[in-house]
């Protein structure tokens, strides 16, 4: 990846050897008085492009990390202009802000969803958009696979409270109507129909092999078909669009992972001197402690503040990363010497905890 282009110019300094400033810092301990009334106490990170997580609630507020789809957040207080306050789980402890289209949670039913065309199954991901009288209004976004936003949609619907969990089932949902398996023509976009000969709701675009769909009915040289690999857009395509697979539709995209060393995937694509970080130690973002590692982590120097801290991207696996200054002393140079000590510790908790 870039060098984190929206966290360059924030308060860090970003190699200059000063610290720049800004008027909103967010994020007091004020804000966090407990998971807001009717939500569940943990969601888990949606897809999305760019950082996930902000010192505060503000506009200007600036950027402090990236989470990767599915990590645990604990929610930590009500939603302020569109954010919510988290404290991120695993071997990198965080807190800061998050936008709602960036929280969500696994479907815990499976069905049709009402005013939509798409279809859920058990353990599919959906972004919270607001609390309503009876549940969640949330954004379904069918999942093609082929990348990780490789998406349809999204649509907008209300789901009960009781369909919405921070935890996927294992094996994935095998109640699905198992259907025909086919693909859909080569080189070409092919449209999905709400009912035959009616209008066009998605698009299957172009691509190499061709996007598979499953066949639950056909009629009058239309087949009604589910679309994706969950969530699911459920439509009409025209038979003569279609041919025979040898299996059903499944996801082909796999997260980026650590190198060879083990060095996670954001920190390895970054440039910069790498540096173990030692377990314990406090990230500070501001003169705000933001995150602190559970865990040995790596490190890139992004550039030194003054002779005893440093401006550094940190991440302990692939979870989550994060910006913000370290004392010199916590970090040791990847030169055959052993990971820098244990940070000491200064009290306190950030952390999620195991649930």
């Amino acid at each position: 990846m870039a060098l984190l282009a929206l966290l360059i110019t924030s308060a860090c300094g970003g190699g200059g050897g000063r610290t720049a400033t800004t008027t909103t810092i967010g994020d007091d301990d004020d804000a966090r008085t407990g998971t807001p009334e009717g939500w569940p106490r943990v969601l888990v990170v949606t897809p999305g492009s760019g950082p996930a997580l902000f010192l505060g609630p503000e506009d200007d507020s600036p950027a402090i990390g990236y989470l990767s789809t599915g990590t645990r957040v604990r929610l930590d207080g009500p939603v302020r202009n569109g954010r919510v306050p988290v404290t991120v789980s695993g071997g990198l402890s965080a807190r800061g802000w998050m936008p709602l289209g960036r929280v969500g949670a696994y479907t815990t039913q499976r069905g049709r969803i009402e005013g939509t065309p798409t279809y859920v199954g058990i353990g599919d991901l959906v972004s919270i958009v607001e609390k309503t009288e009876n549940g969640f209004r949330v954004q379904i976004a069918p999942w093609l696979g082929r990348a990780e936003n490789d998406r349809l949609g999204p649509w907008t619907a209300e789901l009960p409270a009781d369909w919405l969990s921070d935890t996927r089932p294992e094996g994935g949902d095998s109640g699905l109507n198992p259907g025909e398996n086919r693909i859909v023509a080569a080189g070409q976009e092919v449209p999905i129909y709400d009912r035959p000969d009616g209008r066009v709701i998605a698009s299957l675009p172009i691509s190499d092999p061709p996007h598979g769909v499953v066949v639950l009915r056909e009629r009058e040289g239309w087949g009604g078909v589910r679309a994706g690999v969950g969530p699911f857009v459920v439509g009409y395509i025209q038979t003569a669009q279609l041919q025979p697979a040898e299996g059903p539709p499944s996801a082909t995209y796999t997260a980026p992972g650590p190198n060879d060393q083990g060095v996670p995937a954001r920190i390895a694509n970054e440039e910069g001197r790498l540096y173990r970080v030692g377990e314990g130690t406090r990230i500070r973002f501001l003169d705000r402690v933001i995150a602190r590692l559970r865990g040995q982590g790596w490190a890139r120097e992004l550039g030194p503040i003054d002779d005893e801290r440093v401006d550094v991207y940190v991440a302990v696996d692939d979870a989550s990363a994060v910006r913000g200054v370290v004392r010199r002393s916590d970090l040791t140079p990847l030169d055959g010497a052993a990971p820098a000590e244990s940070g000491a510790d200064e009290g306190g908790s950030d952390e999620l905890g195991d649930e």
